[in-house]
């Protein structure tokens, strides 16, 4: 954060390894179905990730806030991308009901809306549409979607369903 606020040369790299870590690392929050007890481990998925999700949050309001360059906001539109497949079947996989993903489909769509916000409070709104306006990039490797393309938005609001 702090090369982002002094405006160095490798903060566009760095912001960009760390996305990657992130996104990398989101698999060990995954949680695998277990009778009754189920919802509670969803609960508690999200719980444990409020640490993860506090410090993803200052890096977006310290990005829109300090930056312009639309390298750095590029490089969120991708971080995006690639965390987005969490909500959904994963591929490999050959048994997956919908609610294997709950706690990621609270994850991804609270990231998204607190990088949203961090654009809107900080005036970038043209920013916030070319974020937005072009979707996002899902590749076609998950039974959930039929075919690879950009997808809307809104694919990061797949609702948790009781």
């Amino acid at each position: 954060m702090e090369a982002v606020r002094q405006n160095k040369d490798f903060a566009s790299g760095a912001v960009h390894d760390y996305f990657e870590t992130f996104a990398e690392n989101l698999d060990t929050f995954r949680i695998e179905p277990e009778g009754e007890a189920f919802s509670d481990a969803v609960v508690e998925g999200i719980r444990s990730f409020l640490p993860y999700r506090d410090e993803l949050v200052d890096l977006f309001l310290t990005i829109t806030r300090y930056r312009t360059d639309s390298e750095l906001y590029e490089t969120i539109h991708a971080f995006f991308e690639r965390i987005l497949p969490y909500g959904f079947w994963p591929a490999g996989r050959t048994e997956w009901r919908k609610v294997n993903a709950d706690n990621f489909k609270f994850i991804l769509y609270e990231l998204f809306l607190y990088a949203t916000a961090a654009l809107l409070k900080h005036g970038r709104f043209e920013k916030a549409k070319e974020s937005l306006e072009p979707g996002f990039y899902f590749a076609a490797d998950s039974p959930d979607i039929r075919r690879g393309g950009l997808v809307p938005f809104g694919f990061f609001n797949d609702y948790v369903r009781p």
